[in-house]
């Protein structure tokens, strides 16, 4: 059996029908607009009745070819539907401090108001979480596993996965390494700079290099190192806010098992990115091709690796001919400091000439 109800009380009258028990086994389409869709409200601008709509519509069923019509095999006809009832309960204040108890947080000098999390602070995340249990307690990159545990424990739930998240900047564009296209004198900040004259090198989309990131962090993890930001990835805690305040959004989060990362995201013609970084992605493919995981690709002319996809091999590292790709399982020998100048060796007085 199939059964067609159109408009909103009709509609009502037929649910209720159902939730009694009068009907079942059936199939039913229900439309709120009465007329189904073919003359709706959104239909205004149509210029004819839904008579005439309906018959237009049969014309072009009529004529169609008969692939068309034909219902793909693997259609899902089953929906599910959620409650939207919200929820009246009120947090007191002794569930939100027992929540942040349980992050570490006695205090409000203790509280990071980050937002890391995805809301406005740690008052915001623990009300959030006294509210609605069903919310993920390991959305505080600061605290980690440890704290992810705690809170499931006062909550009584499941703590859910809390990968170690750290901040990766996508470039590694040196003082040696990329073209410098001005003196910068103005104000020492990388959003003044690019605002005003778009950057100090000749690569757009590298780091500016004057510490907006350094300055945004609270846990002293990431520096400009060589006219480029590093982070240090122990001291990391992923709050993201370095990644909010850099203007050419060269820093992201993602998980700390990743140590395979390709530090240059210009999408400019190789040719164009070689002129203005030695060390930038030129979009040759190389990468690629050697991957045996299919877990990195060119496009938009730079390489993106797939973190599900990424075994951390290092053999992309290892083709890539500008360096663009680092792999953070091979150590690096620190970079010796310069030599200092040999001392000039006095010279003798000149004698006298003989009176």
């Amino acid at each position: 059996r199939h059964m067609f109800v159109d408009g909103i009380e009709n509609c009502r009258e037929l649910l209720e029908a159902m939730e009694a028990g009068e009907i079942q086994n059936c199939f039913v389409e229900m439309n709120m607009c009465e007329g189904g869709c073919i003359k709706g409200p959104a239909t205004t601008k149509m210029e004819f009745s839904r008579y005439r709509a309906r018959f237009n519509i049969e014309d072009q069923v009529e004529y169609a070819p008969a692939e068309a019509l034909d219902a793909p095999a693997d259609v899902v006809m089953v929906k599910k539907f959620y409650s939207r009832k919200e929820n009246d309960h009120m947090p007191t204040e002794e569930e939100i401090q027992e929540i942040l108890k349980a992050t570490g947080k006695y205090n409000k000098d203790q509280e990071l108001n980050c937002g890391a999390c995805g809301y406005a602070g740690c008052d915001d995340y623990a009300n959030a979480l006294t509210e609605d249990h069903s919310l993920s307690c390991s959305k505080c990159p600061v605290g980690g596993a440890d704290v992810a545990a705690k809170l499931a424990e006062v909550l009584g739930v499941e703590a859910g996965s809390a990968d170690k998240q750290v901040a990766v900047v996508m470039c590694n564009g040196t003082k040696d390494a990329a073209k410098t296209i001005m003196e910068y004198t103005g104000v020492q900040t990388c959003s003044a700079a690019k605002q005003f004259f778009g950057g100090l090198s000749a690569c757009p989309y590298g780091c500016i290099g004057l510490g907006d990131c350094a300055a945004a962090c609270d846990f002293d993890a990431i520096h400009v190192c060589d006219g480029v930001a590093v982070v240090n990835r122990d001291n990391c805690v992923a709050c993201g806010a370095c990644a909010k305040v850099c203007p050419n959004s060269v820093i992201k989060i993602q998980s700390a098992k990743n140590l395979v990362v390709v530090q240059c995201k210009s999408e400019a013609k190789g040719a164009d990115t070689r002129k203005a970084c030695s060390n930038g992605c030129i979009g040759c493919k190389k990468c690629e091709k050697t991957c045996k995981f299919e877990a990195i690709t060119v496009e938009n002319n730079v390489a993106r690796i797939d973190p599900d996809k990424c075994k951390n091999c290092g053999l992309c590292a290892k083709e890539c001919p500008t360096g663009a790709i680092n792999n953070m399982r091979v150590k690096k020998a620190p970079a010796k400091p310069a030599a200092a100048p040999a001392p000039k060796a006095e010279e003798a007085p000149a004698e006298k000439p003989a009176e």
